[in-house]
Order: structure tokens, then sequence, then C-alpha cells
């Protein structure tokens, strides 16, 4: 996790100090970052009761809980980025 976006202001909160020194391992580690995941509360929630937080009610449809869909499309990001590098390892 990240940062935590903020429901009122809609800005990004990094709340564990800024990026910077990840991004910055990654690239001496010759590593791509593919993604930055929000802090959602209801993913620890979902986690502890053992249903994936995407997979719950909260996370999809018109009422999606605070951060639920930056959460959402970063791991959809994170999937394709995946799956792009499968497909190129396999050709």
């Amino acid at each position: 996790m990240s940062h935590y976006t903020c429901s009122n202001c809609d800005a990004p909160h990094y709340i564990f100090g800024t990026t910077t020194s990840f991004h910055k391992a990654a690239t001496d580690l010759s590593l791509d970052v593919l993604g930055e995941l929000p802090l959602v509360p209801l993913v620890s929630a979902g986690g502890d009761t053992g249903k994936p937080f995407l997979l719950s009610p909260a996370a999809v449809g018109d009422n999606q809980a605070s951060g639920a869909r930056e959460l959402s499309l970063t791991m959809e990001k994170v999937a394709r980025r995946i799956w792009q590098k499968v497909e190129s390892s396999a050709s």
C-alpha cells in the first residue's frame, strides 16, 4: 500500500512517506514498478474474513467504498502489465 486517497479532496496522502525510495530501489534492481496500491481500509476486513475485497459488494457498483475504484483500476493495470510480460516472454 502506497497511499490513502482522501474521499473529501481526492488527493493521495502518502502516510508512509513518498514512494521515491521505493522507485529508486526498483530502478537499482532493474525491476518494473507495476503499480502503487491505495490503502483501502476494507481490504483488511476482507482479509480477516477470507473474502477478497475486490469481490465484495463494497468494491463494485455505484456505491464503491472509498478508494475501491482506484484499487481495482490499479490491480487491472498490474494484471495487464504482467500478462504483457508473459506474452512477450512466450514469443
